[in-house]
C-alpha cells in the first residue's frame, strides 16, 4: 500500500505529461453518472468547474439546469481559510464566471445568489474533484482540505461521485483519518459504487 505521500507524486508525475484528447472518454463519464440513480434522484446537484486535467464535468452543469435541479458550485474566501462557500448557478452560467483567490475558475459573487448547500432538502449529489482515487474511494486532493472539511458535514440524503480519468485511477494508499471517502467512481468505463476497505 502506497503512503499519501507516495500516492500525491505519482498523481503528479501523470498529470505533467500532454495527455491525448479525452473528450471522449468525458462524455461518456458525464453520461454515466446522467444515468445514474442517485444523479436522477437528486434534487440539488453540487459540482466543480473544471480544471484541464479534470475530468469536463460543464455538460452536466447544463443538464442540471435543463432538468431544473438546483447547482451549486464552490467558492474560496482568503477570510476563512480552508473553508468553502456555495453559489447558485443558472442559465447562461459561463457568463457569471470568473477568476478566483488562486485564479481558479470561480463564479463572480456580484452575478450570483450564494446558498446554503447543507438546508436544502431532498437528496444531494456532490461531484467531488481530484488528483487521483483509490479502487476504495480515498482522493487525494491538491492539500487544503477544502472538500474533506466540507464533506464531514455532508447529510445522509448526501451521495458523493468521483468523475475521474484513467490517469487518476491509483493503487490503494493509506487517508488520513480526516480523509473523507467517495460513494461512487464514475469513468468513460461505467459508474460503480466504491469497495468496502478491508479492516
Amino acid at each position: 500500500m502506497l503512503s499519501k505521500k507516495e500516492a500525491r507524486l505519482i498523481c503528479r508525475k501523470r498529470q505533467a505529461p500532454v495527455h491525448p484528447d479525452y473528450t471522449d472518454d468525458d462524455r461518456k463519464t458525464c453520461e454515466a453518472i446522467a444515468s445514474s440513480t442517485i444523479w436522477k434522484e437528486s434534487s440539488l446537484v453540487i459540482a466543480y468547474l473544471p480544471m484541464p486535467t479534470e475530468t469536463d464535468i460543464t455538460p452536466l452543469l447544463d443538464l442540471a439546469i435543463k432538468e431544473k435541479r438546483l447547482l451549486a458550485v464552490p467558492i474560496t474566501d482568503k477570510n476563512t481559510t480552508g473553508i468553502m462557500h456555495f453559489r447558485l448557478l443558472e442559465t447562461n452560467w459561463r457568463k457569471t464566471i470568473g477568476k478566483g483567490p488562486w485564479n481558479l475558475q470561480e463564479p463572480r459573487i456580484t452575478e450570483t445568489r450564494a446558498i446554503d448547500v447543507w438546508s436544502q432538502q431532498g437528496n444531494i449529489i456532490v461531484l467531488v474533484p481530484s488528483l487521483g482515487i483509490d479502487r476504495y474511494g480515498n482522493r487525494l486532493g491538491h492539500g487544503g482540505g477544502y472538500y474533506d472539511r466540507f464533506l464531514a458535514m455532508k447529510t445522509p440524503a448526501t451521495s458523493t461521485v468521483a468523475p475521474c480519468r484513467d490517469y487518476q485511477l491509483i493503487e490503494d494508499f493509506k487517508p488520513d483519518k480526516t480523509d473523507c471517502r467517495i460513494d461512487f467512481l464514475a469513468t468513460a468505463n461505467g459508474f460503480k459504487k466504491t469497495d468496502v476497505p478491508i479492516l
